[in-house]
């Protein structure tokens, strides 16, 4: 009898957590809120720290001596807070969300664009947010708890360390490349030919793009995995270095794929004579 009731009680339980559950979640449909905003700054900056934990941001390349930072937020209960610092050239931005209680978060979210000038550096520290940059040429100097760093069209140097998450890389330029990962993936391609790189990840993959007519010294490491370098890439007597190594995962180096050239238009034809 005691082990039915028991039964009972534990059934009991879970329909009333279920019922809140369900309606907790139809209360934040209904009391979701939103709402954006930019701001100009004509203000000289070289350098952005962030200090967005689980924020979106985009950082691109604008004008010289001119600033732009764009918010969009939403939450249930209190709005998130974000803040644009500027002192001796450097613009810290931070985000948090206000929570009702210790450890509850009941939905707070933002998504940060700052616009700035090309040469700008970025560093900081993420925790399970994203951070795109783009267009600069700069220094990158990030570390990620979980999150991901998307690079595109950058010439600066960049190191990032990660504990889990993606660090991806399109249309590079930049010289020299670390990213340091626990656990994650690395990508990466190169439009012109770096002169070091070095991407390990304890648990995951390393892929790798370079331009087809360079060469480097590589080397590498796979504890558990596979790893494919293709053969016309290496030089043990080029001053350019890449090297790779994963405990668990994969290793691919490859030259980028020739780009297809359009194909010119057909020429008229000639109409017969009269």
């Amino acid at each position: 009898m005691k082990g039915v009731k028991g039964w009972r009680a534990t059934g009991t339980l879970v329909i009333v957590l279920v019922m809140i559950g369900a309606g907790l979640q139809t209360w934040s449909m209904a009391v979701q809120q939103r709402t954006s905003s930019s701001r100009p700054y004509d203000e000289e900056i070289h350098r952005v720290q962030l200090e967005t934990g689980p924020a979106s941001v985009r950082v691109r390349a604008g004008r010289e001596g001119h600033v732009v930072v764009r918010q969009s937020l939403d939450w249930l209960v209190r709005k998130p807070v974000v803040s644009a610092v500027f002192d001796k050239g450097v613009l810290t931005v931070g985000m948090h969300c206000r929570l009702i209680l210790p450890f509850v978060d009941l939905g707070c979210g933002a998504e940060i664009e700052l616009e700035v000038p090309a040469a700008t550096e970025v560093s900081g520290s993420v925790t399970s947010g994203s951070v795109q940059v783009e267009g600069l040429n700069g220094d990158v100097r990030l570390d990620l708890t979980s999150g991901q760093l998307l690079l595109s069209d950058t010439s600066g140097n960049v190191t990032v360390h990660a504990t889990s998450g993606l660090v991806q890389g399109t249309n590079l330029s930049a010289p020299r490349l670390t990213a340091q990962l626990t656990s994650g993936s690395v990508q990466l391609s190169f439009a012109r030919a770096p002169r070091e790189v070095d991407a390990t990840a304890t648990s995951g993959s390393v892929e790798m793009s370079l331009p087809k007519d360079s060469r480097y010294a590589v080397s590498s490491e796979v504890g558990s995995g596979n790893g494919r370098i293709d053969p016309g890439l290496a030089d043990s007597a080029s001053p350019n270095r890449v090297h790779a190594a994963v405990t668990s995962g994969s290793i691919s180096i490859a030259p980028a794929p020739a780009s297809s050239a359009p194909t010119a238009p057909a020429a008229p034809s000639a109409s017969p004579a009269p």
